[in-house]
């Protein structure tokens, strides 16, 4: 996934989270608090590479799931 954010947004939560792997959600969590607005774009943006087997997709899960 990809996202694009005000620097400013991130500068009022202190920053990139570092004490999370799931620190997407974390950040957006923190901004919302802070009254900031997010916003789907049914655009690519962004691309990325997908796990070639099903073993490191579930690792992958795992870890997120942890946060």
């Amino acid at each position: 996934s990809g996202a694009m954010i005000r620097r400013t947004a991130i500068l009022s939560i202190g920053g990139f989270p570092t004490e999370t792997v799931t620190e997407d959600a974390h950040t957006s969590l923190k901004m919302q608090r802070l009254g900031w607005s997010t916003a789907y774009l049914r655009e690519a943006l962004a691309g990325g590479l997908a796990t070639e087997r099903l073993i490191f997709h579930i690792g992958q899960r795992m870890r997120g799931l942890r946060g």
